[in-house]
């Protein structure tokens, strides 16, 4: 659920003069807003200010303002929730309270409604933005699928295989560097930085004697 107020009158301390104020605001099922609300208003925040024309509205303010109203798909997709005996949607075999974070499926819902919201007001926006939650996971035969909406294992597993994905990247991206150093240069990049320090020490004792 989401909805959008404004532009309005804005507090002097969040006044902005070439522009308006965005407000985005997450609120939570129950209790109060946690971590988790504080963090997902910065990232939907981000998302939309490049989008929005805030300095047709200097010195205002536009407040966006978000509910999720049912319990998401997966056990990282929490109701946003401060109750932490919360157990919905948890597998049988896990101890895991619910309210800790925010996962992919209800982020993109938060989008989605959020730009629904903003289309149905007076705000002007140079486009829209729309957010699919997407997993790639391995079948029994071992192959990568992609799942729309994942559940609780699937967003999981894709969540460690993407971990997986990033650290072999970052190896691979490194390799290369190295190579090319190699190439043009014809040095061996690890070398020279070991050497480097020796070589600065020997200026040093070439100065002490002089």
């Amino acid at each position: 659920m989401a909805s959008v107020t404004g532009p309005a009158e804005v507090r002097i301390r969040a006044e902005l003069v070439d522009r308006a104020t965005l407000e985005v605001n997450v609120v939570s099922l129950r209790g109060l807003p946690g971590p988790s609300s504080k963090s997902t208003e910065s990232f939907i925040s981000t998302i939309l200010t490049p989008i929005i024309l805030l300095h047709v509205h200097p010195r205002s303010l536009v407040q966006l303002t978000l509910q999720t109203i049912t319990s998401p798909t997966t056990s990282f997709s929490s109701p946003l929730s401060t109750d932490p005996t919360s157990t919905l949607n948890l597998p049988t075999t896990s101890t895991s309270p619910l309210g800790l974070a925010t996962g992919i499926s209800e982020k993109a819902s938060l989008i989605n409604a959020a730009t629904l919201a903003l289309m149905d007001s007076a705000v002007e926006c140079r486009g829209m933005v729309w957010a699919v939650a997407v997993a790639f996971v391995r079948n029994s035969a071992g192959e990568v699928e992609m799942l729309l909406d994942p559940t609780t294992g699937e967003e999981a597993e894709s969540l460690l295989d993407a971990q997986q994905l990033a650290a072999d990247g970052a190896r691979g991206l490194m390799a290369f560097v190295r190579r090319s150093i190699e190439l043009r240069y014809g040095v061996d990049p690890s070398a020279s930085t070991e050497a480097a320090p020796s070589a600065k020490k020997e200026e040093e004792d070439v100065k002490m004697e002089e």
